[in-house]
């Protein structure tokens, strides 16, 4: 097991002063399954204030103390340490109304959500498996620990969980969970959108997000209504192989691996089918769509409480998708002036990942698209025009040449338009345009 040897002291400390532990947790499946290992998790016999006693000389923070949680952090190492416990009635679906700690790790293990995550391991003890959780490891099953009716009734968020799980390691579901997911589903709408936020992020973040998406679309449904539409929608246009939400699953896929990216993948052609229409040659179009999308993504992030940053960032990518940008100079420099340099490479990247999920004859090479980059780069790295500050000609000396009101800003955008056509960016050039373009 590859556990980093702040994590193997504590264990042992723990031991030392009379208490059994485990590693236990998302940290050992990785460690199983050959994976970088992160987020820590222990299990213990001791309770809350024998662990703070223990550890008096570290910073630790106290959080979840009233389920047993508390965190420590070890020379500058965090690892979250939980006492052995068994769960009372779950309220609304989200949280046990009580908690008793416990002395058994059997006990302990019974009360977590799937059986991968239902693992205990001690360096001397070895492996401790009490409920078929290496067996799945290995057929790469995701299974409830006991019925699934009952582990997704005490807890919606589980559902999500799941399709999280089976997103970053490519599982399959079992028939019974999968059963009872699709009949529980609408248990979601009772969980909080902070919680339901979590989870879609670290599901889109998953190596195997298309293949979730794409088979437990309903399960989204329940609290992102507005992506069913595109499920099934043909978009009846040459450049399109797939629906619309096939479309969009591969697209997140192909998108960079980054938060933003993926939401914006993810909403970039929510509101197609609402501006579909069939041309005189039964082509389909959907004119504004970038439009209203970005729109309806407003009201998605703002729902699930995604912060003004983030939607910053996510925005603008979905309102420009679909906007052309060619190799040229002129069309990136207007581009670049009116988006800004961030938002400008980002929708460069949304629209790499657009088009790899179009029709095969229809896809560009990645080189037009590299070749847009490198271009840009280098326009950038020349005293670009970025704002109507960078004329080599202030508004005041205009003013004084008689340009004010309304014919001020007419003739700022008069001259960043002759400058990106190629009129040189010098005061005296500047002049002599006005005055022979009056």
């Amino acid at each position: 097991m590859n556990f980093p040897s702040e994590s193997i002291e504590v264990l042992e400390k723990l031991n030392f002063a009379g208490h059994k532990a485990y590693f236990v947790g998302g940290s050992l499946r990785d460690s199983l399954l050959g994976k970088a290992i992160s987020d820590i998790d222990l299990a213990t016999s001791a309770h809350p204030d024998e662990v703070m006693e223990l550890f008096s000389d570290h910073t630790i923070y106290p959080i979840g103390l009233k389920h047993g949680t508390l965190t420590l952090i070890y020379k500058k190492f965090p690892l979250e340490i939980t006492t052995f416990r068994t769960e009372g009635e779950y309220e609304k679906h989200r949280r046990p109304k009580s908690v008793r700690f416990s002395t058994s790790i059997e006990e302990d293990v019974q009360r977590r959500d799937f059986t991968i995550n239902a693992l205990a391991y001690h360096p001397k003890e070895g492996l401790l498996d009490f409920v078929g959780g290496q067996e799945d490891l290995d057929k790469q099953i995701l299974r409830t620990v006991g019925p699934p009716k009952d582990r997704f009734n005490e807890d919606a968020l589980r559902m999500m969980r799941g399709l999280r799980f089976l997103a970053s390691l490519g599982f399959s579901l079992d028939k019974k969970s999968k059963d009872a997911l699709f009949e529980l589903k609408h248990l979601l709408k009772e969980v909080s959108p902070q919680r339901l936020k979590k989870e879609l992020n670290l599901l889109l973040m998953g190596d195997y997000a298309e293949d979730v998406l794409i088979k437990y679309y309903e399960i989204l449904g329940v609290f992102l209504p507005e992506i069913l539409p595109m499920v099934d929608f043909e978009q009846q246009t040459p450049y399109h192989c797939y629906d619309v939400w096939t479309h969009t699953a591969k697209v997140v896929t192909y998108s960079k691996k980054d938060q933003a990216h993926r939401l914006a993948a993810l909403f970039h052609d929510i509101e197609k089918p609402s501006t579909f229409y069939l041309d005189e040659r039964d082509i389909g179009h959907f004119p504004g769509h970038g439009i209203e999308s970005a729109k309806t993504t407003k009201t998605i992030l703002t729902r699930l409480g995604y912060s003004n940053k983030m939607q910053k960032n996510v925005l603008p990518m979905i309102l420009h998708h679909n906007s052309s940008i060619y190799p040229e100079i002129e069309s990136i420099a207007r581009r670049i002036f009116y988006w800004g340099p961030k938002t400008f490479f980002d929708v460069l990247d949304l629209k790499r990942a657009d088009n790899l999920a179009k029709e095969p004859a229809f896809i560009r090479s990645e080189k037009a698209y590299q070749e847009v980059e490198d271009m840009a780069k280098d326009y950038l790295a020349n005293k670009p025009l970025l704002s109507y500050k960078d004329l080599d000609i202030s508004s005041e000396q205009l003013m004084e040449m008689g340009y004010t009101g309304k014919k001020l800003g007419f003739v700022l955008e008069k001259l960043i338009m002759a400058v990106f056509a190629g009129l040189a960016n010098e005061k005296e050039a500047l002049v002599d345009y006005l005055l022979q373009n009056k």
